[in-house]
């Protein structure tokens, strides 16, 4: 028998800007590759030139217009960055720096350009207008990343309203448990409770298929 061909590592996609909130994300792939995983880890920066700067960009294209000094300084920033984060990490880092006005492109960019098996991305967590000005890249790459995205959020941001969830009537427990499941409600309940459905499926003598059992 032949050698079982070992598992390609996983490609990990992490998009940082070097805020708080990003920092979250970098933490995050930290924890995935403290797991003992085969990872590579690449880290996507997007440097957003200036308004005037990307309209040249545009007509020139950007492989060939010169690198400003502003991309210049974004470089070695990246470079330093993906230097002390290797220190970390057992897992191989690389850096990507992308250029353009649209970070949340880029960042897909990148990982379908590399297959990537992950995205991290962090946000604010915040709702209403923070969350349409700060929280719109992360939502962006979600929704059009080729792979599943974990979105790193603040452990201090505000979260939705939980949901209230009434626990359940012990009378109607009880009742469950004398008829062996045969009755669901006690007397009280039973009023406002229609009978439940039983959703079967492969129900020994067919071949395939599912059937519905209705109450008689």
């Amino acid at each position: 028998m032949s050698a079982s061909k070992p598992a390609a590592p996983l490609v990990l996609v992490v998009a940082v800007d070097y805020s708080v909130e990003s920092q979250k994300a970098v933490a995050a792939v930290k924890r995935l590759t403290s797991r003992a995983i085969e990872a590579v880890v690449h880290v996507v920066h997007v440097f957003q030139p200036p308004r005037g700067a990307q309209s040249a960009l545009d007509m020139l294209g950007a492989e060939s217009a010169q690198p400003t000094a502003g991309m210049l300084h974004a470089d070695n920033e990246l470079d330093l960055f993906c230097r002390r984060l290797q220190e970390e990490l057992a897992a191989p880092v690389v850096a990507h720096l992308r250029v353009g006005s649209k970070p949340a492109e880029e960042i897909v960019a990148v990982a379908a350009e590399l297959g990537a098996d992950l995205v991290v991305v962090g946000t604010h967590g915040r709702s209403g207008i923070g969350r349409v000005l700060l929280g719109s890249v992360a939502e962006s790459v979600a929704r059009s990343a080729p792979c599943p995205v974990i979105i790193a959020r603040d452990e201090g941001a505000p979260r939705a309203e939980e949901v209230t969830i009434e626990p359940p009537c012990p009378d109607c427990l009880a009742v469950r448990a004398q008829t062996n499941g045969q009755q669901w409600w006690c007397e009280r309940h039973s009023q406002r409770h229609p009978r439940p459905r039983t959703y079967r499926s492969n129900i020994q003598g067919f071949a395939y298929g599912s059937q519905l059992l209705r109450p008689e």
